[in-house]
C-alpha cells in the first residue's frame, strides 16, 4: 500500500472520529487550523501556502465552518481541507478535555492451525478451524514451532491440513 493511501486512509478515520464526537467539550472550539490554499501569496513563493482560520464548527457529515481570522467571514467547508497535523491535533486536544482514552491497538500474532484431513474439508472457515483447537481435534503452532516441526521431520503432511491464521 502506498504512503499516499495510508495517508488517506488515516485521515478520513481521524475525520470519522471527529464526526462522532456527540458533544464538545468546552474550550475545544474555536480552534486555530491551516488549510493549504493556493492564491495571491502562493504565486509570490511559487508554490501553495497555509491560510490559517478558526474552525468554529464540525457537522456528522464531514463539513465544517471555518473563519478567516482577517476578514471574519465564516464558510461552510470541508474537514478533508484541514491539514492532517492540525485534525489530529484537535482530535488529540479532544481526547485531553474530555477524559476519554483511546483504545490500544490489540496485537495479533500468526499462529499455524494443523487440522486433519479426515475431520476437516480443506476450505472451512477460520472460525471452524479455531473452533476445533478449542475442542482438542486442531493443533495450534507459533510458525516458529511449525518451521521446527517441518525441520524435524515430524509434520504429517498426508493427514493435516495448514491454515496460517492471525489471532
Amino acid at each position: 500500500m502506498s504512503f499516499n493511501k495510508k495517508l488517506k486512509e488515516l485521515q478520513e478515520e481521524i475525520i470519522a472520529s471527529l464526526c462522532g464526537i456527540n458533544e464538545f467539550p468546552d474550550g475545544l472550539l474555536p480552534h486555530t487550523v491551516y488549510v493549504e490554499e493556493e492564491g495571491e501569496n502562493s504565486l509570490k513563493v511559487g508554490n501553495s501556502v497555509y491560510k490559517t482560520y478558526s474552525l468554529i464548527k464540525i457537522f456528522p457529515d464531514g463539513e465544517c465552518i471555518l473563519e478567516d481570522p482577517e476578514t471574519g467571514i465564516e464558510e461552510k467547508r470541508d474537514l478533508r481541507e484541514i491539514n492532517i497535523d492540525w485534525l489530529i491535533t484537535i482530535w488529540d486536544y479532544y481526547m485531553d478535555l474530555s477524559g476519554v482514552k483511546e483504545p490500544k491497538p490489540e496485537k495479533k500474532e500468526l499462529y499455524a492451525f494443523l487440522y486433519p484431513l479426515e475431520s476437516f474439508e480443506r476450505n472451512v472457515s477460520d472460525d471452524e478451524i479455531v473452533g476445533g483447537w478449542a475442542d482438542g481435534s486442531v493443533e495450534k503452532l507459533t510458525p516458529d514451532e511449525f518451521a521446527e516441526k517441518i525441520n524435524d521431520e515430524e509434520f504429517d503432511e498426508k493427514n493435516n491440513w495448514v491454515r496460517f491464521i492471525e489471532m
